[in-house]
């Protein structure tokens, strides 16, 4: 699937005008690939494992989440930078942003301090990789914090702006004087 939508991005930056859109599906569709083929190499490698191939792989699966994250962030706070809200332009500019400097900073600790190891099963001789989880988790913790903090802003101002188009689309509605219904007749006359 992430083929495909990274095809279908691709295609619709070569043909539009709203190229920074296309261009975080592009990155997020590739990061979801990355991800996903660093993940199925992490379970299919060879019967004796080394330490090289586990955290190469590791790594390759935590750019992956990292840059997939970043991306899909990145494309909610601008989509709402095209909604140009006049009152406070400036304000969500400035708290998007310092929301994503958080999200990118509590990221890169993730990265450094997530370790892999290898660990030898005796039952079926075996040398498979193996994930040290603990150490990162205050980092991931946060992180997936900061993200649930950037969607509540997200929410809440899309809420706020809604209700300011609704209220003005009722105030134009009443100073129009022939109010018409959606097939184009005039209701005063019904």
């Amino acid at each position: 699937m992430s083929f495909h939508n990274l095809f279908i991005s691709a295609m619709l930056y070569k043909a539009r005008q709203t190229n920074t859109s296309n261009i975080l599906k592009i990155i997020f569709n590739f990061a979801q690939i990355v991800r996903s083929e660093a993940n199925l190499g992490l379970y299919m490698t060879s019967k004796k494992a080394t330490y090289t191939q586990c955290d190469a792989l590791l790594r390759t699966i935590i750019v992956g989440n990292i840059i997939t994250r970043l991306s899909l962030s990145a494309f909610l706070i601008w989509r709402l930078r095209q909604i140009r809200n006049v009152h406070n332009f400036g304000s969500d500019k400035w708290i998007s942003i310092i929301l994503f400097s958080i999200k990118i900073a509590l990221s890169i600790p993730y990265f450094i301090f997530q370790r892999a190891s290898t660990e030898y099963v005796p039952d079926v001789d075996l040398v498979g990789c193996f994930v040290d989880s603990f150490t990162p988790i205050p980092y991931g913790a946060c992180g997936i914090a900061v993200e649930f903090l950037i969607d509540i802003f997200l929410s809440f101002r899309l809420v706020q702006i809604l209700f300011n188009a609704n209220k003005n689309a009722a105030q134009v509605s009443t100073n129009i004087k022939s109010k018409r219904s959606c097939f184009g007749h005039d209701i005063r006359s019904a």
